[in-house]
């Protein structure tokens, strides 16, 4: 049977706007009830829960599964993925946004933009985006930027489709809430992991 994951240590102490990785994942298991709206109102903390949450939904399926005869999965994986939250959490470089008819400086940070494509994932099943990186000057509008995701994919789904789908939900919703230039989408699938039969 899939194990029910730990937090590694190394994550315990990661801080979110005050709180740990291991208070976000039991905030999160409570379904986010009562509602502390002080980690709702946090960027990086916000991007925590998002991961969090779709790497339960994601357990939830194979914790479901008589995985027994399937191949054995790589217990691993989830340490991988967790140890991902982080670093995509930070707010990293700020993106200049250019806004038609307004006055000000405007701009959406890396972590902000990062958030947005592993929430591609959502919408592709059997899909779970560990790192994300954006490789270029963002900070220069208009520079050529590429974006750089690890995923895991589920044993039954097809690796070839959801590459394709995950590839076309990213570039849309880059094109729809950013400005950046984007030349390349490189998704390296890391992880074939076992799942609940149909």
């Amino acid at each position: 049977m899939t194990r029910e994951p730990e937090l590694p240590d190394s994550l315990e102490v990661e801080d979110f706007d005050g709180y740990t990785l291991e208070e976000l994942s039991d905030y999160v298991e409570a379904g986010r009830v009562p509602r502390n709206a002080r980690i709702e109102s946090s960027p990086s903390c916000r991007i925590a829960l998002e991961a969090l949450e779709r790497l339960r939904d994601v357990r939830s399926e194979m914790l479901r599964a008589d995985v027994e005869a399937e191949p054995p999965a790589d217990e691993l994986w989830i340490d991988r993925i967790l140890s991902q939250i982080p670093p995509n959490s930070r707010p990293g470089r700020r993106i200049p946004l250019e806004v038609p008819g307004a006055d000000g400086d405007f701009g959406l940070t890396e972590g902000a933009v990062r958030g947005l494509v592993r929430g591609a994932d959502a919408v592709v099943p059997g899909a779970l985006i560990g790192r994300c990186r954006i490789r270029g000057d963002v900070e220069v509008p208009l520079a050529p930027v590429s974006v750089e995701i690890e995923v895991s994919i589920c044993y039954g789904y097809p690796i070839g489709a959801a590459v394709d789908a995950l590839r076309d939900e990213i570039a849309q919703r880059l094109a729809e809430h950013t400005q950046l230039n984007v030349e390349g989408i490189d998704i390296d699938v890391v992880d074939l992991q076992a799942r609940g039969g149909e």
